[in-house]
This record gives structure tokens, sequence and C-alpha cells, in this order.
């Protein structure tokens, strides 16, 4: 991809939170039209950096510009002001409110504070920006009833009626089955196409090659480097450059101990959403527990603790 001009340039920021160095002169920019992930595993500052860009948090130092031109710190209505919308990982909802009035919310005064209210032309801009996502998401459906899937999509929706130049996407498919995500990506790609700059942060390296133009890997409170997006740019040298070090080609197996099983767990059903688990580990075994969230994985893990 050509290089272009900047929309969005993030000058060594710095940031900490009493004696936890969030970041440590992190520095980032973004193009217009392209998807430019940002890679690091928890903790680095990846959500960090992006409350400061959205203005969430104030930078203890360093500096942004949009479009060349310096951008307040820790202002949030600043920052929408400047076309730069954020759609978190933990949804920002009201789940008794129908998807046109969360759509709506926070907008009653958008363009004059004492305008009257027009509900019809709402409605309008409301759906003509669910089509633009190629959705057909209900108006009125409580939004308690969506799936999580839609209701990311519900959120991407209320961000593009700001008419973003730049958005951020902070871990949106922590909660995504496969099939969702692949309908999220097709959004993010239509946007792009459109001239959107977005930011896409993930720890997930797989998704950096589905979805990426470029990445940004961050380490410690620092972007380490920024590359282009390429067949070469493998999973392995992804995980190097997340780590720091070199990665084993392969990693030894131990067969585990042969043995009655030390952890057993039958028809197991809790509050938590598990409905009649069944599992047993045996001596020297490392069992994983995988889905996403709300799965009732957390419902396992706290009923063996005694926490539910």
């Amino acid at each position: 991809m050509a290089a272009r001009p900047a929309v969005l340039e993030v000058r060594g920021l710095r940031k900490a939170f009493g004696a936890t160095r969030a970041l440590a002169g992190a520095s980032i920019a973004l193009e217009a039209g392209e998807v430019h992930v940002l890679l690091g595993e928890n903790g680095s500052g990846k959500s960090t950096l992006a409350k400061i860009v959205a203005g969430i948090h104030a930078a203890d130092g360093g500096e942004i510009l949009v479009r060349g031109a310096p951008a307040a710190l820790g202002d949030a209505r600043a920052s929408r002001a400047l076309g730069i919308a954020i759609v978190f990982q933990e949804l920002s909802l009201a789940p008794d409110l129908s998807v046109a009035d969360n759509l709506f919310l926070g907008r009653e005064g958008a363009s004059h504070p004492f305008r009257v209210i027009d509900r019809r032309a709402e409605r309008a801009r409301c759906r003509a920006v669910l089509d633009r996502l190629e959705t057909e998401i209900d108006l009125d459906a409580p939004v308690k009833g969506l799936s999580i899937a839609r209701k990311q999509i519900v959120e991407v929706a209320k961000a593009l009626l700001q008419q973003p130049l730049i958005m951020i996407l902070d871990e949106p498919t922590a909660t995504l089955t496969e099939r969702e995500k692949a309908h999220l990506f097709a959004v993010v790609r239509r946007l792009r196409a459109e001239g959107v700059a977005l930011l896409y942060i993930t720890h997930h390296l797989r998704e950096v090659a589905e979805i990426g133009d470029r990445v940004s890997v961050m380490r410690d409170g620092e972007v380490v480097t920024t590359t282009a997006v390429t067949p070469e740019l493998t999973e392995r040298r992804l995980l190097e450059l997340l780590t720091g070090r070199e990665v084993a080609t392969e990693i030894a197996r131990v067969p585990p101990a042969v043995g009655a099983a030390l952890l057993r767990i039958d028809d197991l059903h809790t509050e938590g959403g598990c409905r009649g688990v069944s599992h047993h580990v045996g001596p020297g075994e490392i069992v994983g527990l995988y889905g996403v969230v709300g799965c009732g994985r957390e419902g396992v893990a706290q009923a063996l603790a005694a926490a539910r």
C-alpha cells in the first residue's frame, strides 16, 4: 500500500497510573482507508493509548495530531468533534432501550442544544447507518434481546453516526464466534473502502493477517515496530516481536502420567450458565477450558473454587 498523509499521529505518549507506567513514549500513525492493527499482550498499553486518543484519559506527555493539527489531550468531546470514534470491548448500550433509542442516546442536542428533536428524521438516519453496515437489525428491538455480535454492530453504527474520520475498535472479537467475527470483518473492510482510518486493537496473532494492512507491535508501553502486513510476516515472527525473544520452532510435549483422575466433574450445573458439564483431570495433565465470554467457562472455575 502506497504511503499517504497520516490522518492521525501519536507522538511520544507517556502515561502512568500511580507507580505503574502504562505508556513510555508510544508513537503511531494512521492513514485514511487502512486497517492498522495495534498488537500487544495484555498490559502492553494498547487500551491506554486508545483511550488517550479518544480523550478519555489525559496523557502525562506527548502529543496527538489530527490531519497535522494538534489535538487536545484528555477531552472526549473535542476528540469526537475532530472525528475520532471508539468502540470498546465492554459494550456501553442500555439493555432495556430499543436499538433506535440507543443509537439516538447522547445525540439529542447534537446540532443545537435547544433544537426540536425530529424523531422521524433521526430514525431515518439510524436506519441508513444500519443499512450501510448491511444488517437488518430491527430499530424497535430491545437491545437486551440481541446477540453479542449484533450488539457489537449497534455499537459500530452508533460510532458511525458521528461521521468519524478515525475509528478505534478495542478488542472487538473477544466475545464473538468465528461466524460473527467474519461479519464484523466484512463491516471493517467496508469502512476501510469508504476511507475511514481504523485502529484495530487485538492480542490475537491470526487477526493481523486476516484484517490488517499494517501492524504496530506494543511491548511494555512502547510501540517497538510498525510494518506492512505481508505473507512473510508470520505468526512466529509476530510472536518474537511481542515477546522480544526468539521462539522455538517446536515445543517438546511431555506425555501426562498415567493414573486415576485427580479431579472429576460430573454433570455440573451452575447459575453462571453451566449445564451438564463433565470432565476429568489426570496427574501431570493440563486441561484448558476454551470458549467466548459468557459461555460458562467462568462458572466452572468459580464452582471449583467454591466461589459460586
